[in-house]
């Protein structure tokens, strides 16, 4: 190549040297021709673009136009078919239960009652009810005038409906109608929107007869368990009762409170829950497990706990005093027979609280239930206040006295001679027999003996055995037969028994 042909290939000129007609021509003129040649296919690149682009837009116009039309074309014609509505105030209850039409049939009704300005206009043979979708025949709807209807047998299927101003007031069928049911009115050639109603098959009293039927098989089961167990505990000569069993403190052979407060949270705690899953399933239609309320939890945790700290309490602090020998609901509020504040406190508060909760389950209209009553933080720090109150009530009082046994001993002359076996009694005592003091200060009534001590007590002048001898007996204490010793500490705290000669 000599640099006067633009490019040159196998000793040849390129194809645009050559199209410039000349095998040497000048660099310049090869470059001109090319860049005119490339001009005009840019431009004929261009100009096709443009064509393919103005194509697109218009087929996307007419498409857009074409869906438009059919879419509106789709909403006349929905339009056309769907008669017009009118819009009613409000369908009261939501959550209907039903009640006994009449006393010539069993039949059951639900309640329900709409309002709306176009019912003003009624007119009763262009009215009709759709219940689930469907339309019911006009024979199937009793106009009446009577609040509530009374039907006769050849009506108990049909829907009742009294009309008087704005209100329409209808009653279904509960046979016919239960559960979730949907609700329009049609008005001529006029539909409302549809509602949605749920309706009960069983009424408020059958769902507190069948809440109390459960909770009492429940807390029975365990009951029964324990039924079955034979107690080898005896109180003087006589057996326990199963509710003794479950309330008695067996060292002092007095009902616990520490129990009693936790078997009457567990108790009303689960009656509420069993009345609230029975609302929600037969009445509201939700079967699922409901939350427990606030603070509930913590409520029932405060009193286990108590249940639980109070007998270690007792096992290493001295029970209280036994008191009188049966069982009585006073040992809830006593201590060896001395009413003490923090107990009364404690049991008050138990039975107000308890009382209260169920009170509010109870008062609560099952169609308007979805939560048990929540325990307010006031409430539960009260409790734990009181139960701190008598825990530490059991710390600071001395243990009371306790008999386990009397053995008297065949008066000699006219002396009494009992022996008396148990815990934490006290020398300086003050004792009865059959009610009358026995009083150290009159010489006929002396007392003395001899005691072994209770390693287990503190202070250490409490003892487990006292030989109580008494000059001079006055003659009905020494009469055969049964006779009742009751032993009083200083404290106030005392303790009966039952000895016989």
């Amino acid at each position: 190549m000599d640099g006067t042909c633009g490019e040159e290939i196998d000793g040849r000129c390129s194809p645009i040297a050559q199209r410039c007609g000349r095998r040497r021509a000048g660099i310049g003129v090869c470059v001109g021709e090319s860049s005119r040649i490339l001009r005009r296919v840019s431009d004929r690149h261009l100009s096709f673009c443009r064509m393919r682009t103005e194509f697109q837009m218009r087929i996307s116009y007419n498409f857009s136009v074409i869906s438009a039309a059919f879419l509106m074309g789709l909403t006349l014609v929905k339009a056309a078919e769907t008669p017009p509505r009118f819009e009613t105030a409000r369908i009261a209850p939501g959550v209907i239960m039903p009640e006994k039409l009449g006393k010539k049939y069993f039949s059951y009704f639900s309640r329900h009652s709409v309002i709306a300005d176009e019912l003003e206009r009624l007119i009763p043979t262009k009215f009709s009810l759709i219940l689930n979708g469907i339309e019911l025949a006009r024979t199937e709807v009793q106009f009446t005038q009577d609040d509530p209807p009374t039907p006769e047998r050849d009506q108990l299927g049909q829907v009742f409906v009294r009309h008087e101003g704005k209100w329409v007031v209808m009653w279904l069928p509960v046979d016919g109608y239960h559960g979730r049911v949907e609700v329009q009115l049609r008005l001529d050639d006029r539909l409302s929107r549809p509602y949605e109603i749920v309706v009960s098959q069983v009424t408020r009293w059958a769902i507190a007869g069948i809440t109390l039927a459960v909770t009492a098989v429940i807390f029975g089961i365990p009951l029964w368990m324990i039924g079955r167990i034979k107690s080898a505990h005896t109180i003087g000569s006589s057996s326990c009762s199963l509710w003794t069993v479950l309330l008695l403190d067996q060292e002092t052979d007095t009902y616990s409170l520490s129990k009693f407060q936790f078997l009457v949270w567990t108790l009303v705690s689960l009656f509420g829950y069993t009345f609230l899953t029975l609302s929600r399933s037969l009445v509201h239609g939700t079967f699922e497990m409901a939350n427990l309320p606030e603070n509930l939890a913590g409520l029932l945790a405060i009193s286990a706990g108590t249940g639980i700290v109070a007998p270690a309490i007792s096992a290493v602090n001295g029970s209280k005093g036994a008191g009188q020998i049966n069982p009585s609901f006073a040992d809830l509020v006593t201590t060896g027979g001395v009413v003490v504040a923090e107990r009364f406190q404690f049991a008050v508060w138990t039975l107000m609280g308890s009382a209260t909760f169920l009170f509010l389950v109870v008062g609560i209209d099952p169609r308007s239930l979805k939560d048990l009553p929540s325990i307010p933080t006031g409430f539960m720090q009260l409790m734990g206040i009181s139960s701190l109150g008598y825990l530490g009530g059991k710390l600071a009082r001395k243990p009371g006295p306790i008999i386990d046994q009397i053995a008297p001993v065949a008066p000699i002359g006219p002396k009494l001679t009992l022996t008396i076996t148990g815990r934490k009694l006290s020398k300086t005592a003050g004792f009865k027999i059959d009610g009358a003091e026995v009083q150290a200060a009159v010489h006929s009534h002396a007392v003395t003996g001899t005691a072994i001590p209770d390693e287990q007590s503190v202070p250490p002048d409490l003892f487990k055995s006292l030989t109580l001898d008494v000059l001079q007996p006055t003659a009905d204490w020494l009469k055969s037969g049964d006779h009742t010793l009751t032993i009083i500490n200083a404290d106030g705290q005392s303790a009966e028994w039952m000895f016989k000669i």
